[in-house]
């Protein structure tokens, strides 16, 4: 990766960032890793930017390094709030992934006056419900607006899935004037919920 200066230690090019807790991990201080740095020409990392590099790292910032190293510059994501499996902090999962492209939420934020939604059932190699946005632009053509993959279909899995769309589109609300699904009630619930003026068919 080539190294340039920034003005954010959250801006930090992740394999830099990667390093420096590779330097922690291996017992260095922080005056050490700065040596190092400088050395290696990348001095513009203070002292006090180093201490803070991983002192604080959260489960959280661990998977959206993650899904960080898959941006590709037109690729979102949201997922929901990592849980612990039997109380270890070490075993941590996340249920739920919404991801797209900006090029499809440009569509979207467009046209986004009718959208549809539904799931298949653990037909991908992940054996997770895979639910999909599709919105219709004013040709009556479809077009993919975002997918998320689900670890179940009950309504807090529908409800972060219309709430990552949402966050991500910066549609307003109201401007959705029709959604289409099946007739699954907990799909319903969720749409209900946060689109309450929306018709629901």
């Amino acid at each position: 990766h080539e190294m340039r200066p920034i003005n954010s230690i959250m801006s930090l090019n992740v394999a830099l960032q990667e390093r420096v807790c590779m330097y922690k991990q291996q017992g260095l201080t922080s005056s050490q890793i700065l040596q190092i740095l400088i050395e290696e020409q990348f001095a513009f990392l203070s002292f006090k930017d180093i201490a803070r590099l991983g002192a604080q790292a959260s489960p959280s910032d661990e998977f959206s390094r993650f899904f960080s190293a898959l941006d590709n510059g037109s690729f979102l994501y949201d997922f929901s709030a990592p849980t612990s499996i039997s109380g270890n902090s070490k075993n941590l999962i996340i249920h739920h992934v919404f991801f797209t492209k900006r090029s499809a939420l440009d569509m979207f934020e467009r046209f986004p006056d009718v959208l549809f939604f539904d799931t298949t059932y653990k037909t991908n190699v992940s054996k997770m419900p895979l639910g999909v946005f599709v919105g219709v632009d004013n040709r009556g053509h479809s077009f993919m607006v975002g997918a998320v993959l689900l670890s179940n279909e009950k309504l807090k899995a529908f409800e972060f899935s219309v709430s990552a769309l949402l966050r991500k589109s910066n549609v307003d609300p109201n401007r959705i004037v029709t959604v289409m699904t099946d007739f699954d009630m907990q799909i319903r619930r969720a749409f209900r919920c946060a689109l309450p003026s929306t018709n629901l068919l």
